[in-house]
């Protein structure tokens, strides 16, 4: 039951964010409201423990999948991940669900989502850091622009995860994250060949 009374508190706050009542919820589940009480002491507690959950799940799966492709060449792995990532958001609810934890209205929430977010994003983010290093062993003059390069890898795809709110059902949508797949792998690949640094510096 109380995996349940997550699930159904999930399903609610993606569609209402924190407005969701605990009334909508053991409604859902055919409960009466005094029995969520048996599992959990308050609202609050009840959403931060559904949010930890399904934020570590999240990134566990992400690392799951860098392991299975570790074998590859290191830019595969970089569009592997990132198709992977764009395409675990195909849920609508999950997609909703991301788009509302950084605008909950509880302040002691919104912290401990943040937090949760920091904690289990740190290993993925390593790890990407460390496929890009390598990467970038052949232009050690470019290391120091690694940050850079994760921060757009990272705009990339949270772009694309607003254009899923507004394009998903358009039936060139699928290339069209292909497409920007492209122009971001382009440009790495201007950084890997073209003596660019004196460019990047002049316009600090």
């Amino acid at each position: 039951m109380r995996k349940e009374i997550i699930q159904a508190a999930y399903e609610e706050f993606s569609e209402k964010g924190y407005s969701a009542s605990l009334s909508d919820i053991v409604e859902v589940l055919g409960l009466k409201k005094q029995s969520l009480y048996n599992y959990f002491d308050s609202k609050e507690e009840l959403f931060v423990k559904m949010i930890e959950l399904k934020i570590k799940a999240h990134y566990n799966e992400q690392l799951l999948y860098l392991d299975s492709c570790k074998k590859l060449p290191k830019i595969e792995q970089l569009e592997k991940i990132f198709m992977f990532y764009i395409a675990s958001f195909e849920n609508p609810q999950k997609l909703k669900f991301w788009k509302r934890l950084l605008v909950i209205e509880n302040t002691t929430l919104l912290k401990r989502t943040k937090e949760a977010i920091k904690i289990n994003e740190a290993p993925f983010s390593k790890r990407l850091r460390e496929i890009l290093l390598e990467i970038l062993e052949e232009r050690p003059d470019l290391k120091k622009h690694h940050n850079s390069i994760i921060i757009s890898y990272g705009s990339l795809i949270y772009g694309l995860l607003d254009g899923y709110l507004l394009y998903d059902d358009e039936e060139n949508f699928e290339q069209y994250i292909k497409d920007v797949w492209n122009f971001f792998y382009q440009g790495l690949q201007s950084y890997l060949k073209s003596d660019i640094t004196a460019k990047l510096e002049e316009g600090k």
